[in-house]
């Protein structure tokens, strides 16, 4: 009996050691499982990433045979996936040699990132953007190499047009007459182009990143074309500029804003042109029609213009006004001596006498020939234009020098009186006249008032 119950036990003790192993063989084979199912999760979602990337993923053996070929290859390649598998990759470069250089870079460093040149199945070219490593085991050996890539042709193309379009403009305002000045948010000089340069006298280098009140007469005038622009986008007209040597002149000036994609302001654009000139030359038309060029005292237009002024003036300050006619006495005989040239230099010494003597406020006119008028605005009574009148014929009592000769000339004078003797210009400059009549009835070298009792009559 004890012999058949120790060979009981040890068969209950196999049996539970058995059924430990079998425990144990399920759990390792229920770990596999777990692992196979893992794993292949892990490829499915590897193989999802690659199917559904953007990018072109295309994977090579050692041998640089095609393994893997993802639909954004295949779409750019143009070709399916069952005519690349298993090909040489040298079949998607345009130029082998390009190929062996990047497989090349590979084996020396386990990457490369750079352009490249491929060949798409219906032969067109394209310019791709690579990054490639390679790919190995546990124990470090490659296994092969997987490349990352995408088409950048049309982003090259662009690029390429803009580069063209930078220069074309650089050219444009490079050779522009026109001063092209740019300056950023911050109103700093970021563009100043060669005829920029010219008129202001800094070179490029002296004007970059400097503030832009630099070039202006009047920094506040600057300040208030930026205003301007950024508040209207735009700007136009005359501005004071100032160069470098401190020379003012006048340019006139369209400005307009810059903005980025977002409409913010990043800086203004201005072109000028230097038309210091052509204000000269306006000033000098304009000074022309209305000056006297031989004396240059004002004419009978810038005279009827100042008179209907002071005429407005002494109406609302109820203050009077004289108009005063003068006549060189014997001119005519002096002309005929010595000539015209001789005439014309009396009558220029003559003009520069009168300005001399009379107030600033006092308008001196050459009405034409020998006769000059004066208009003398808001005199307090009437006899202060006779003393007016003594004045200038006082300045007759020096000779005038011209050329060689020194000679004695008198006046006679005209004066009539706002609002006594006329309440316009045509009244008052006519009752001087007649007034002037008088003076010369009366022997010359004198000043006669007008008075109706004494006025004469004209004929039409």
């Amino acid at each position: 009996m004890g012999r058949v119950g120790e060979t009981d036990g040890r068969a209950a003790e196999e049996i539970r050691g058995l059924r430990q192993r079998v425990a144990e063989l399920e759990e390792l084979e229920a770990r596999h499982r777990r692992t196979e199912e893992e794993l292949k999760a892990a490829q499915e979602y590897a193989q999802n990433l690659i199917d559904n990337s953007l990018n072109m993923i295309i994977s090579v053996d050692r041998a640089r045979r095609i393994v893997e070929f993802n639909p954004a290859a295949q779409k750019t390649f143009g070709y399916g996936k069952p005519e690349v598998i298993g090909k040489h990759v040298d079949a998607l470069y345009a130029d082998r040699t390009q190929g062996l250089n990047v497989h090349a870079a590979l084996v020396e460093s386990g990457q490369f990132t750079g352009e490249i040149l491929n060949r798409r199945k219906d032969g067109q070219t394209i310019t791709s953007f690579l990054a490639a490593s390679t790919m190995r085991d546990g124990k470090g050996r490659v296994l092969g190499i997987m490349g990352i890539s995408r088409d950048v042709t049309e982003l090259k193309r662009v690029e390429k047009e803009l580069s063209a379009a930078r220069q074309y403009a650089s050219r444009i305002i490079d050779s522009s007459p026109d001063m092209i000045i740019c300056v950023d948010a911050d109103r700093k000089i970021a563009e100043f182009n060669p005829a920029a340069q010219k008129a202001f006298g800094y070179t490029r280098d002296e004007a970059l990143g400097r503030d832009v009140d630099m070039l202006y007469a009047d920094p506040s005038q600057s300040m208030h074309v930026h205003d301007v622009v950024a508040s209207t986008g735009q700007f136009s007209g005359e501005v004071a500029n100032r160069t470098k040597d401190g020379r003012v002149f006048t340019s006139f000036l369209a400005a307009s804003v810059m903005k980025d994609e977002s409409g913010h302001l990043i800086g203004v654009m201005g072109i000028s042109q230097d038309i210091t000139d052509r204000k000269r030359s306006e000033e000098q038309l304009a000074y022309m029609a209305t000056h006297d060029l031989l004396t240059g005292l004002a004419n009978r237009d810038l005279l009827n213009d100042r008179l209907r002024v002071s005429l407005a003036r002494a109406e609302r300050s109820r203050r009077r006004l004289a108009v005063m006619l003068l006549d060189l006495d014997h001119f005519k005989s002096i002309n005929d001596t010595l000539g015209h040239q001789a005439g014309d230099q009396l009558l220029r010494a003559v003009a520069e006498r009168l300005k001399q003597r009379l107030r600033r406020s006092d308008t001196v006119a050459r009405w034409g020939g020998d006769e000059f008028v004066v208009v003398l605005p808001e005199i307090a009574e009437a006899d202060d234009a006779l003393r007016v009148a003594l004045k200038a014929q006082r300045a007759f009592q020096e000779p005038f020098a011209v050329d060689d000769n020194e000679l004695s000339v008198t006046a006679s004078i005209g004066i009539a009186t706002y609002p006594d003797d006329g309440a316009n210009a045509d009244t008052l400059i006519r009752h001087a006249d007649a007034a002037l009549y008088r003076a010369k009835e009366s022997g010359r070298n004198t000043c006669r008032r007008f008075s109706t009792e004494r006025a004469p009559t004209f004929a039409n």
